[in-house]
């Protein structure tokens, strides 16, 4: 009776054991299993992180790339564009100041205080007067037009002093032409001093003031086409 029942004991004791035993050895299969998986989770996602930043990485740069080729063709864009207007600019100053040399030309022969006809004839030397008078207006006109077509290519000290000058010109030549409108209105001789006068004056001032203005116009165009 005794040795079945510490016979019983023993199966007893080794049935617990054996399942604590199972249970212990499930549990650490667990735990192994978990942390594989934790470490292969872990793996996984550093892995997908690394591979999300490669692909941040590609995408910025590719986006910086973009941008860079859009300025640098942007910026060659500008300037081929402002090559082509620094060409037009220089093209449009060349025929305007050789329209302001013609019409100092004209100026500076028709306002000499040294005048005589070529063929010493009066009557020649009247015609003569009159021609000097319109080749002077007609290249101050050519002028004058040209500018105000072409004016929104200079910038504001090109236009102000080429306005000064076509306008000390036009109120100069008007004063330099007065004895003659005035005999053309009928004025008698014994009237024109007041108008002598002014033409006199006129021309003094187209003498000696014009080519300074022209001076300082072509140091302003020479700033502009970068030659100074």
């Amino acid at each position: 009776m005794l040795s079945h029942l510490i016979y019983s004991l023993i199966i007893n004791t080794l049935c617990i054991y054996l399942l604590y035993k199972t249970e212990y050895l499930k549990k650490l299969a667990q735990n192994r299993a978990d942390k594989e998986t934790a470490r292969e989770t872990a793996f996984e996602t550093k892995l997908g992180e690394n591979l999300a930043t490669k692909q941040d990485i590609a995408e910025i740069t590719s986006k910086i790339e973009e941008v860079k080729q859009k300025f640098d063709l942007n910026k060659i864009t500008y300037q081929i564009q402002y090559a082509k207007l620094h060409e037009r600019r220089m093209s449009i100053i060349e025929q305007m100041y050789e329209m302001v040399i013609i019409l100092n030309n004209h100026l500076m022969d028709y306002v000499s205080p040294f005048q005589s006809s070529k063929s010493g004839k009066q009557e020649d030397f009247e015609k003569e007067q009159l021609d000097k008078q319109t080749n002077t207006f007609n290249a101050y006109n050519t002028l004058l037009q040209f500018y105000h077509t072409k004016k929104l290519f200079f910038d504001d000290n090109v236009r102000q002093k080429a306005e000064e000058l076509l306008n000390l010109i036009r109120s100069k030549l008007l004063d330099f032409t007065s004895v003659e409108r005035m005999k053309s209105y009928g004025v008698i001789q014994a009237e024109l001093k007041e108008h002598y006068e002014k033409r006199h004056q006129a021309g003094n001032f187209i003498s000696e003031e014009f080519p300074k203005l022209l001076n300082s116009l072509e140091k302003e165009f020479q700033k502009t086409i970068g030659v100074e």
